[in-house]
């Protein structure tokens, strides 16, 4: 298992990823209260399948990583993600993308 940890200010995300066979799972979360807000599915084209709950924004992360790191690998990805921070500003909501930027950054160097 793989684990990372960013903290800016005073957001802490984490990434936890493991290998089950030939394929990854991955979470994504933190904040003040980790969830699950939404999960994306990816197969080894990085054609992928995303799920939401309602009124969660997490989506585009999970998506985005899943896909990426699917196609890179030629592997199927499942990322789970989701991060709440009470009165997150915009600067905040950033610092959340580029958090995942740097986990994927890193994770893509451990693995490929």
């Amino acid at each position: 298992m793989i684990e990372l940890t960013e903290t800016i200010g005073r957001l802490t995300v984490h990434l936890r990823a493991e290998r089950i066979g030939v394929d990854w799972i991955i979470t994504i979360f933190g904040g003040d209260r980790p969830h699950i807000g939404a999960v994306a599915l990816a197969g080894p084209d990085g054609h992928c399948q995303v799920i939401c709950l309602p009124g969660h924004r997490e989506g585009d992360i999970a998506e985005r990583f899943a896909a990426n790191l699917a196609s890179r690998l030629g592997v199927g990805v499942c990322v789970s993600c989701g991060i709440h921070l009470n009165a997150i500003t915009q600067l905040e909501i950033g610092s959340v993308a580029k958090a995942s930027e740097n986990f994927f950054s890193a994770l893509e160097k451990m693995v490929l």
